[in-house]
């Protein structure tokens, strides 16, 4: 999904970008001339933040969208990248007799 602004209904509040600019996506832009709202469809996620906060009923509509959303998510890793998830090690406490275990940062478990 991804949003469409009605140009002839809206009022040029500006909740949609800044709701949108806010949130980290910034896939609404001002027109220069016109100074009305355009979405960026290939950086629209179709989230509706935009629509839940448009004092205009129906004049922002979430559409299908054209083609499948990529994400932009910084330096491409390549095919060879792996993530690194941590071992938790668990280590059996010092004192004899107990049956609790401690994780590296020392939170407690039961065997």
């Amino acid at each position: 999904m991804v949003a469409l602004i009605d140009p002839e209904m809206c009022i040029n509040c500006g909740k949609c970008y800044m709701t949108c600019n806010d949130t980290g996506y910034q896939a609404i832009t001002f027109d220069p001339e016109t100074h009305l709202p355009k979405v960026l469809d290939d950086s629209c996620t179709g989230c509706t933040l935009c629509y839940s906060v448009c004092p205009i009923i129906e004049c922002i509509r979430m559409v299908p969208r054209k083609d499948l959303y990529q994400p932009k998510r910084g330096i491409e890793l390549g095919s060879d990248w792996h993530p690194r998830l941590p071992d938790v090690q668990l280590r059996r406490k010092q004192a004899e007799g107990t049956n609790a275990l401690s994780c590296q940062d020392g939170h407690l478990t039961v065997e």
